[in-house]
């Protein structure tokens, strides 16, 4: 191929391949919707807050009286969150709950993420999964027993936010099944593209008045390549013409 490659070259090879890089692309894609389906999952989401609070009489000053009760109760944020996760939390969770002999403690922490923003005394849980229903017996009833596990005696947790459903998210199946058909087209037309660009061969009369801006005086036909029965009628039509001369 040309190595000078022009806008027009370019379209001429599209063309000329478009249609097998898009069958190639359906099948990808065919393969990509069969497969996503077959491995689809919903997950459902329960969440939750806790704001930190301080428990003592004087809200202005900590008991060493280095800082103000809401800069505490932000610096409580990062000994609290580990506690909400503890394994003798969630042992009494899924007792209560009725599950402790399907789940265990470490399978309910999987389930949750604990976060909170920076430098705002507030503690958001989730929980995550693919039963709904277990989901929600286990954020309410960790909604009642977490402040009783992790109240300290300078500062307790209680509800921000109450249990509230957080909606459910499915496989994006149609947007893997389109990912694949446009990556598969394009990744098609740049291995043929690639693979001809390793011929080197002179396939037309054209392409060397291109190459080399030389006119072409005349071709000399290959009968033998195009049609074997053409070269052997010549052959056959040349010997009988030398016989009858001679």
């Amino acid at each position: 191929m040309n190595k000078d490659l022009t806008l027009a070259d370019l379209l001429q090879f599209i063309r000329k391949n478009i249609v097998v890089s898009i069958v190639t692309a359906l099948v990808f894609s065919v393969i990509t919707y069969f497969v996503s389906s077959s491995m689809a999952i919903t997950s459902y989401g329960y969440k939750l807050s806790y704001g930190v609070e301080v428990a003592w009489n004087n809200v202005e000053l900590s008991p060493t009286g280095a800082l103000t009760a809401a800069d505490f109760a932000k610096n409580q944020v990062t000994t609290i969150k580990p506690r909400l996760k503890g394994s003798a939390l969630l042992k009494e969770v899924l007792k209560e709950s009725g599950y402790d002999k399907i789940l265990k403690p470490d399978q309910v922490a999987a389930m949750m993420s604990v976060t909170n923003e920076e430098n705002v005394p507030i503690i958001e849980i989730q929980f995550n999964g693919t039963n709904p229903e277990i989901l929600r017996r286990l954020a309410h009833t960790y909604a009642t027993l977490a402040p009783k596990h992790v109240q300290k005696s300078y500062c307790y947790i209680e509800a921000f936010e109450p249990v509230t459903y957080a909606g459910a998210s499915s496989t994006p199946v149609k947007s893997y099944t389109m990912s694949a058909f446009i990556l598969s087209t394009i990744g098609i037309l740049v291995l043929l593209y690639f693979i001809e660009s390793l011929d080197t061969r002179v396939k037309s009369a054209a392409e060397i008045e291109k190459k080399y801006a030389i006119p072409n005086l005349g071709v000399i036909p290959n009968f033998y390549l195009s049609n074997k029965n053409n070269y052997s009628r010549y052959s056959y039509r040349k010997e009988a013409t030398s016989n009858y001369e001679s």
